[in-house]
């Protein structure tokens, strides 16, 4: 077989920076417009270029041999997937409130919080080929008992891209590929590597067993005991790949900027908005060592990990079955998942903070030895080379579940069907990202990563229903009018999902700027709600943490403190300076769901070719309110408040005809 897919998007306007009144900012896209986020209130954008092409070749085949009462199934498949990713996301600007305490007179003001953007063109060009190959009894002991084994082999290779524009870093070497590289980045075919800059092409001992069994407990067919546990491999998909590699493309950002001239503001000079392809690094004898003309330093960028692994789950299940009466059924089981060498990204650079103050003895005043100025001389590795914010692709990530599963099946009888399903469960990840924005709280410390995933819901109950009565009488146009009704509907009833808190400021001053847990000061983050205003202006307890932004005001002839003088540029209070949040992952759910649908239908036959169908539908049908999440960053000029909430009731009709 042979399957293409195609995923195209453009943006919906131009707008240059200079139509904005933007100094020096070159246009880094080709097309389209600069986004803006005003923190709980809009955003404005206009999308940007995006290219995906797939086209997959397949060879599979499946033999059955039946000897007796075993089944022996054994086959394979060869996959050759070919995955095509051109892309380039326009820059943003948050507003997010530090500023001036409310998000809108920061956006009035052109005060942003945070400048992140992209330059040069994702261009990568991905292939691989992947075998696997299995054999599987399925073998009738008993006439009550069946028992199941299998046995599969995926072995993995790993992708290369056509252009060859995958790349990693170790730091300390140096390329042999591309000589004007500065130390640390490595190519395909540098020494000690393989095309796709891993130190093996291949994955071998990918070997996943699989056992089943299935009881008819009493013999008579309607009570049934079924349980297996299987090993099930993964696969790193192509795009959470390399894509920001240097020197094709890269990214930048800038913190409590203007926005009419984003780069000047905070000192910085802004990158090409083209890169060349080279670096054209050169050595020098001051720091960091080298000069590289042609691509700006420290060097970002997404790296793959040298030594990668084929992620894989472990799952079981326990299920007991009953039919409770010819139409009735009854399902409840136990079910277990661990997820083991998941892939994710994570910063692998960060700058660490050296505790300490120096003394100016120009204007007299204390200020720590670590500040945002002097983050590229205080990272782990390449200082002034490698940038803080890099990412790499590693199987740093483990996954756990356990759910408890119950449901009730009327099958069509009377005409009326019902399926009910209620589920107990918990899921804990240390990464519940599938995006490559994916950063890490704590890049010293994963433990710190460990909670509730993100799509975690405690309680979650679903009831479908389809009524469809058949009345039978004497008159033909009683059955056109009171018959070919069906009358359906499905209620979802959901705990709230998981709440991490952050801070909003790069407390730890380690330069990555992931998304840093905020502090608590003790007190309980829960609260009870008076009425439903009071949830939405507080929905939890914002007193409970601490605020890492200064309240003071310096006064003409008054010095500020040791502690207010530390508070400048990114309003740091100076005692919270290099720690981290100990208030966790997801710690407190959010608001719950509940929605009903529902929808009527009526056919009327005319003859045996026509039909008319009228259809009416009800979405959300008693119009629950069910609210977003509140803004859980502790700098928003929202925190705490619930800004927005799903859509309330929505009715469509509908008529068709059927020939």
């Amino acid at each position: 077989s042979f399957l293409r897919t195609t995923s195209f998007e453009h943006n919906t306007q131009t707008i240059t920076p200079s139509q904005l009144g933007m100094q020096n900012f070159p246009a880094y896209l080709p097309e389209g417009a600069i986004s803006f986020d005003v923190s709980g209130l809009f955003t404005l954008g206009s999308g940007y270029l995006t290219r995906f092409i797939n086209n997959n070749w397949q060879v599979r085949d499946v033999m059955t041999k039946i000897s007796g009462n075993h089944t022996f199934k054994f086959g394979g498949e060869v996959l050759h997937p070919h995955f095509v990713q051109r892309f380039i996301g326009s820059p943003g600007f948050d507003f997010s409130g530090i500023r001036s305490g409310d998000p809108m007179a920061d956006f009035l003001l052109g005060a942003y919080n945070t400048m992140n953007g992209n330059f040069g063109v994702r261009d990568n060009d991905d292939i691989t080929t992947l075998p696997s190959f299995f054999i599987q009894d399925q073998w009738k002991v008993k006439p009550r008992l069946t028992l199941t084994f299998g046995l599969r082999w995926e072995p993995y290779k790993w992708w290369v891209d056509r252009h060859n524009r995958i790349n990693t870093v170790v730091p300390g070497a140096q390329s042999t590929v591309v000589p004007d590289a500065p130390p640390g980045i490595l190519f395909p075919n540098d020494p000690g590597l393989t095309r796709s800059v891993t130190k093996n092409a291949w994955d071998w001992n990918n070997l996943a067993p699989r056992f089943g069994f299935a009881w008819d407990v009493f013999g008579d067919g309607k009570t049934s005991v079924r349980g297996s546990y299987g090993v099930f491999y993964e696969s790193i998909n192509a795009d959470s790949l390399a894509q920001e590699n240097p020197p094709f493309a890269g990214w930048f950002n800038g913190f409590n900027g203007v926005i009419d001239n984003p780069f000047g503001s905070v000192g910085q000079t802004p990158p090409p908005a083209a890169p060349t392809g080279q670096f054209g690094c050169v050595t020098i004898s001051t720091p960091p060592g080298v000069d590289c003309p042609l691509f700006p330093l420290p060097v970002g960028g997404v790296f793959n990990m040298t030594q990668l692994y084929t992620p894989y789950d472990q799952e079981w299940n326990l299920t007991i079955e009953r039919q409770l009466t010819p139409s009735i059924m009854f399902q409840t089981g136990y079910i277990g998942k661990i997820g083991t060498k998941i892939e994710a990204l994570r910063t692998y650079n960060p700058a660490r903070f050296v505790a300490g103050t120096t003394y100016d003895t120009t204007t007299q005043l204390e200020s720590t030895i670590s500040t945002p100025s002097n983050i590229n001389d205080r990272v782990l590795y390449e200082p002034g080379i490698l940038s803080p914010q890099g990412f790499l692709l590693g199987n740093d990530f483990r996954s756990w579940y356990h759910g408890w599963q119950t449901q009730v099946t009327k099958r069509m009888s009377h005409g009326l069907e019902v399926v009910a399903s209620y589920t107990l469960s918990k899921s804990i990840d240390t990464s519940s990202t599938d995006n490559l924005g994916a950063t890490v709280s704590n890049p010293f410390n994963l433990r710190t990563e460990r909670g509730r995933s993100s799509w975690d819901r405690l309680h979650a109950f679903v009831a479908s229903w389809v009524w469809s009565p058949a009345p039978h009488f004497a008159e033909p146009w009683k059955n056109r009018l009171f018959g070919e009704w069906t009358v359906t509907g499905i209620t979802s009833l959901q705990s709230g999902s998981p709440l991490t808190f952050t801070s909003g400021e790069d407390v730890a001053l380690d330069g990555t700027f992931g998304d840093q847990h905020a502090q608590l000061n003790g007190q309980s983050i829960g609260v009870s709600h008076s009425s439903r205003g009071n949830m939405i202006n507080e929905f939890f307890n914002t007193g409970a943490f601490v605020n890492p932004t200064c309240s003071f005001t310096p006064q003409p002839g008054n010095p500020l403190s040791i502690e207010q003088q530390n508070c400048t540029p990114f309003n740091l209070t100076y005692s919270m300076l290099g720690q981290y949040g100990n208030s966790g992952r997801s710690i407190l759910s959010g608001p719950a769901f509940s929605n009903t649908d529902f929808s009527i239908i009526k056919n009327i036959p005319f003859t045996e070719r026509y039909r008319l169908q009228f259809r009416s539908e009800f979405f959300n049908v008693f119009n629950q309110v069910n609210f977003h999440n509140p803004v859980t960053r502790v700098t928003s000029g929202s925190f705490g408040r619930i800004t927005g909430a799903n859509s309330g009731r929505v009715i469509q009709f509908g008529l068709k005809l059927f020939f």
